[in-house]
């Protein structure tokens, strides 16, 4: 795998621009944990305060050391203007890849932003509170008025926190002893005067001897951006043919109707040689006649959907509290609980309903009184030519998300002071918790029809004694209730009522809960020569369960699963299931060398975790690192650790639901005859062998499910580098780091892609990949 290198210059001051109301600052950020402790006696070492720094549990002097950690402090987060967590941690240089945020439309309608460290996924980083498992990815759920400060870990920790810690760990550390009164507002909007966004902020705190409390209230509103507001969003751009071209989908609101080139499509002279040829709707034009239509032109007549609703900053409002209190029951030992609730409103707005005649499994019957052509279009069995429309009189499909999310931690920590027989182990610490987190999140789709209802539209019609239409073949088979829709003119203001009256809406209620309880204890074993040899133990036994129920409209129904009541993209199922996992680890920090000509210090970092889990088994990955100091301004620094992830819920119990991915046919304009190839028969069987097959739409209809018998994933991870502190007036402050890292994946819990899927059919022929082909 290819060896990649970060620079970071760090521990610089943050600084905001104001203009008018609404102020804005670049996010400058600290490299490594914190500027190593100036250079001292090493008699007054000795009263250096001991920290705990993200990727190791045990307690250490010195905050650099052998992981690679970005820490951005409180007066950074203040000074960068920004609202959400996700905005101030998207910024890093280390975030890449596919992570989810609200300038996402089909993925970001929800309002969460989640983060991908190294581009490696989202799912292969760790969100941490306090050092301890949340519930969801969403780091947009936290409030920022309760983070003291984020340490971003760019390294694999297995070892130390579990399955998830591939990329690395984000640990957002909360405020402690606050004890004020603080307001903070925020105005912001856009030099395009849109994206309006507002937010209000309050935190309080009080403490005495025993105890401290902060308590904390957030509300926060965005605006929607329109797509078709700015330049390089505003039409739907594709890559063809090494160009860029800004064209848009078949599926238009005056149609795309296919027909016999030697029959009906003769009187149009369309260019090409095929079977069939292509028509659509004359603007203004009422549709009655075959005379109403002219060839279609992919470049000419696509529907640019960019320009009618899709948006690139996703609407939200989001209102929290939160609570933080300590209590010390002893001199050694310290209550503590955390708990933040934060609820969040938003949604997405996306191009108005397609229609397919074909993959919507809808005939347009010969016999339907608007139907000018005389044959029957579409059904999923491809008999009949297809036609292409799209909904517009529905409006857009929007998606309204309500996302509920709670998470409380409760435990003690202290040291054992209080074994007043043994004086060393004062130094010892321990901490003992459990936790409980629970997102709920319900979703209103709208903008849909109610198959069955759009059938009987669509199908025979008949002419009642008043002159209108009635659906079926005569007054004694009239459907009641239904009412013949023109799917050859749907912007006919006629239409308008006809197609609201199949429209349906689909809902659905997520719940993920997770329980915890965890053990830790750090402390200096025994000395050696060079140093103390410090160590880190614990336990921690976790619970996941998650339920999703789908309304009954929207249930992917069998044999395919690839179809329900409602369009395709609806089609989804009920997913129930969940899993335990019990922990243990260990931690130890061995000093080699410290204080000998041309080496200030050499220590040995290692750790072990061994996970059973209750559905797939047991697992240990391992870690050892190397620390060396040949003068003080200079760490050189490398790891090496075993990864996993294990599978999410998601994973392993999605029952067979429907998405669209795009697909590159390989079969595209094939001229290769039947049986030179078997292989090529079986990847393109059903296909034109006369150069004529050009796919309609670069999506197709694909099923998807879990698998309960997904092993982990596995890996290791390579990081070395060095870090150089100057300890000269010039530069006291700045720091240098430069780090190398290398990833190496196996058995990587992927959905299959469709172009995958056809092109090793066609290398290999084997059924594992050809069975999942399925053409009409």
């Amino acid at each position: 795998m290819k060896q990649n290198a970060e620079w970071g210059v760090g521990r610089l001051s943050a600084f905001t621009l104001a203009i008018g109301m609404m102020s804005a600052a670049p996010l400058v950020y600290a490299q490594d944990a914190a500027a190593p402790a100036p250079a001292t006696e090493p008699a007054k070492a000795v009263g250096l305060e001991k920290v705990q720094v993200t990727g190791s549990r045990i307690r250490r002097v010195e905050a650099e050391g052998v992981q690679q950690v970005v820490t951005i402090e409180r007066a950074a987060i203040v000074n960068s203007g920004v609202t959400t967590v996700g905005d101030l941690l998207q910024e890093l240089p280390s975030i890449a890849g596919a992570g989810q945020n609200p300038r996402v439309n089909n993925g970001g309608g929800d309002g969460a932003a989640t983060i991908s460290l190294r581009g490696l996924g989202t799912n292969r980083t760790l969100i941490l509170l306090n050092g301890r498992r949340l519930v969801q990815q969403d780091v947009n759920s936290i409030p920022l008025n309760l983070i003291q400060r984020v340490e971003v870990l760019k390294d694999g920790a297995s070892a130390v926190y579990g399955s998830d810690a591939i990329g690395g760990v984000v640990n957002f550390i909360t405020r402690k002893d606050f004890k004020n009164l603080e307001i903070s507002a925020d105005y912001g909007v856009s030099g395009e005067s849109d994206g309006e966004r507002r937010g209000v902020g309050l935190s309080w705190g009080t403490s005495s001897d025993k105890a401290s409390i902060m308590i904390g209230l957030n509300y926060n509103q965005q605006d929607a951006v329109s797509a078709a507001d700015r330049d390089f969003s505003a039409f739907a751009t594709y890559l063809y043919s090494g160009s860029v071209l800004n064209l848009g989908s078949s599926r238009n609101p005056r149609g795309r109707i296919t027909v016999p080139r030697a029959t009906t499509g003769a009187q149009y002279n369309c260019p090409g040689t095929g079977a069939n040829v292509d028509l659509f709707l004359i603007a203004g034009r009422p549709g009655t006649s075959q005379a109403d239509f002219q060839c279609y032109s992919g470049v000419r007549d696509s529907f640019n959907f960019q320009a009618v609703g899709n948006v690139v900053l996703t609407p939200q409002e989001r209102s929290g509290v939160f609570t933080i209190a300590n209590y010390s029951f002893t001199d050694s030992v310290e209550g503590y609980s955390e708990f933040f609730l934060n609820s969040t409103r938003s949604a997405f707005a996306i191009a108005p309903l397609p229609f397919d005649a074909r993959n919507d499994d809808t005939v347009v019957s010969a016999t339907n009184a608007f139907n000018v052509f005389g044959q029957d279009f579409g059904g999923i069995d491809a008999v009949n030519p297809n036609l292409l429309s799209r909904f517009s009189a529905l409006g857009n499909r929007t998606a309204d998300f309500q996302t509920d999310v709670a998470q409380v931690n409760l435990g003690v920590r202290g040291d054992l002071g209080f074994i007043t027989a043994f004086p060393k182990l004062a130094d010892w610490t321990w901490d003992a918790g459990i936790g409980y987190g629970r997102v709920e999140q319900v979703v209103d789709r709208k903008g849909y029809v109610f198959g069955p209802a759009l059938q009987s539209a669509l199908g025979p019609s008949f002419t009642r004694a008043d002159g209108s239409f009635g659906c079926g073949t005569s007054a004694a088979t009239e459907i009641s209730g239904c009412v013949p829709i023109n799917i050859f003119n749907l912007s006919d203001p006629a239409q308008v009522a006809s197609l609201q009256s199949v429209s349906a809406n689909a809902g659905s209620t997520l719940n993920n809960t997770l329980k915890t309880a965890t053990f830790n204890i750090s402390g200096d074993l025994f000395a050696l020569p060079a140093g103390a040899l410090g160590v880190a133990f614990g336990a921690e036994h976790r619970k996941e369960r998650q339920t999703n129920e789908v309304d009954f409209l929207a249930r992917s129904l069998p044999p395919d699963f690839n179809t329900c009541y409602l369009s395709q993209e609806t089609c989804s199922n009920a997913t129930q299931g969940g899993f335990s996992v019990t922990e243990f680890y260990g931690e130890a920090i061995i000093p080699v060398v410290k204080d000998v000509p041309f080496m200030k210090s050499l220590n040995v970092i290692t750790g072990a975790r061994f996970s059973d889990y209750s559905n797939f088994g047991t697992t240990t990955n391992a870690k050892i690192g190397l620390e060396l100091r040949p003068i003080d301004d200079i760490l050189v620094r490398a790891n090496y650790a075993k990864v996993f992830r294990a599978p999410t819920i998601a994973d392993l119990f999605t029952p067979p639901s429907i998405n669209n991915p795009t697909f590159s046919d390989p079969c595209t304009g094939t001229t290769q005859a039947v049986g030179v190839d078997p292989n090529f028969d079986r990847t393109c069987q059903n296909v034109a062998r006369d150069g004529s097959y050009v796919p309609q739409t670069s999506q197709v209809s694909a099923t998807v499910s879990g698998n309960p018998n997904l092993d982990p994933e596995t890996g290791t991870v390579l990081t070395y580098g060095f870090v150089y502190d100057p300890s000269f007036e010039l530069l006291k402050g700045v720091s240098l780091s430069v780090d190398f890292w290398r990833y190496r994946l196996k058995d990587t819990i992927e959905t299959l892609d469709p172009s995958t899927a056809a092109n090793q059919c066609l290398a290999t022929g084997s059924d594992d990949f050809c069975n999942l082909i399925q053409r009409a």
